[in-house]
């Protein structure tokens, strides 16, 4: 994979988490929210942290990316409820900044394999 390669992910997800904060911390109504924010929560956190496991096959990083996604908003949002501090705009921050950090994380490894090669 080429140095390329390995960094489009992480920056085309960072932009995608800016998109969707900027449209939900902008309270904006428009159709653009849900194509923004569905996709986001449904693929990107998991992805970021599938990513670093290298798993060859795309299709098994799609599901496991997903199923990974879906149980992290999950958990963020069972937490909340019990904690008795339910945000929706918090709970997107918080993924939102947990896919950002292990975006970092992915893109300081890719860094690291391409100096070792």
């Amino acid at each position: 994979m080429t140095a390329r390669a390995s960094t489009l992910w992480p920056v085309a997800s960072a932009g995608l988490a800016a998109a969707v904060l900027a449209v939900v911390l902008t309270e904006l109504d428009s159709p653009l929210r849900p194509a923004l924010v569905i996709p986001f929560l449904l693929l990107a956190p998991g992805m970021a942290v599938v990513r670093l496991l290298r798993i060859p096959d795309l299709a098994a990083v799609l599901m496991l990316a997903m199923a990974l996604s879906i149980a992290l908003a999950g958990l963020v949002a069972g937490t909340m409820v019990y904690a008795g501090t339910w945000s929706p705009v918090g709970g997107l921050l918080g993924l939102t900044l947990f896919t950002l950090s292990a975006n970092v994380a992915d893109l300081i490894v890719s860094v690291r394999r391409e100096r070792a090669t």
